[in-house]
């Protein structure tokens, strides 16, 4: 620079250190941390990228390509296909407003990934077109200089969905509660590959098994199936019931054990019936007039309120029409421990 000195000039120099701030030309919008995805929903990642990406690129229009990828260690990247099942996609779409965005259907898992579960979860966007994939080994920039990441980690789930049960079973029968999921719930090291089984008869959950196996995962993006055998007692918990399962309001969940799940489904409200089976009469020929007989029956629920074995009453037709009640009030005749099988005579 120069200084005016009474109408001569003098030259002088300095030298002034100073540094310049090199930005990545990408910036990633979103996910940012704190987020929860589910395997099979919808997901939109985007990002912000400079003029200079714009131009002198292999994608659509001569923009650059960039490379999203997912990591579950912040140390392995897997990568994140695109439509067609690419590597790379077109930082723009086409309205080069320096703004670009992938909506994402969340796959259960990656090539070199086999289940995208996880509660650490990043996304990592890189510029192909500025690597030294595309130029050679040493010309491309590093990584650090055309690549941005979440800044926090975020979660991505399964999900379950409970199938069975219908509108109506009974005591006593061998049915099976059946769910299906998505994710590889089954991949995962015990207990996220087990889930809790409960049943809430109206008036608060009772587990009927805590450890059991999630399933069979599906082939691909496939939903995985489980199912459990469950023999329908009278009322739970077994051995020691305290509700009874007659009713309209039962309630069948299935919960991931998986820790922090989020992973769980609840059937709708449905009925469990007693029955009364097995009714026998002695003799069993024609009866005589004036002569006693005795009937028998087995029943199985409890009748009553709450855990109590109720009554039956008994009725008699000689067309099977109209009925005359011949008995009432009589006890159900539980077996002592109040399981599932009672009789009467």
């Amino acid at each position: 620079y120069t200084v005016d000195r009474d109408s001569s000039s003098t030259t002088v120099s300095s030298n002034i250190s100073f540094e310049v701030a090199e930005f990545p030309p990408l910036n990633l919008v979103g996910p940012n941390g704190g987020e929860t995805w589910q395997v099979g929903s919808n997901v939109t990642i985007s990002w912000q990228y400079a003029d200079e990406l714009k131009t002198n690129g292999l994608g659509t229009g001569n923009v650059h390509r960039i490379k999203i990828e997912l990591t579950k260690d912040g140390t392995n990247y897997y990568t994140v296909p695109n439509a067609t099942g690419g590597d790379y996609h077109d930082v723009d779409s086409g309205t080069l407003d320096n703004a670009g965005s992938y909506t994402w259907t969340v796959k259960s898992g990656l090539t070199g990934l086999t289940s995208t579960i996880g509660e650490s979860i990043k996304i990592r966007i890189s510029d192909y077109d500025l690597s030294d994939d595309r130029y050679g080994a040493g010309v491309g920039f590093p990584l650090a200089r055309r690549a941005d990441q979440s800044l926090a980690v975020f979660t991505i789930t399964g999900s379950i969905a409970v199938v069975e049960p219908p509108d109506t079973w009974k005591i006593g029968e061998p049915q099976n509660i059946e769910w299906t999921y998505k994710g590889k719930l089954g991949t995962l090291t015990s207990p996220g590959n087990k889930v809790t089984i409960s049943v809430n008869p109206g008036s608060g959950w009772v587990d009927l098994v805590t450890d059991y196996s999630v399933g069979t995962d599906g082939v691909g993006e496939d939903d995985g199936t489980g199912s459990y055998p469950w023999t329908i007692p009278s009322g739970v918990p077994a051995g020691s019931p305290t509700q009874n399962l007659i009713g309209t309001d039962n309630i069948i969940r299935v919960k991931s054990n998986y820790a922090g799940s989020l992973m769980q489904d609840e059937s709708t409200a449905f009925t469990l019936k007693g029955q009364i089976t097995n009714f026998a009469r002695s003799p069993d020929r024609t009866w005589l007039l004036g002569e006693t007989v005795t009937l028998s029956w087995e029943k199985k629920g409890f009748f009553g309120a709450g855990c109590t074995d109720g009554y039956v009453d008994i009725y008699y037709s000689s067309n099977g029409l109209t009925y005359t009640k011949i008995a009432s009030g009589l006890s159900a005749d539980p077996t002592p421990s109040g399981t599932d099988a009672g009789g009467g005579t």
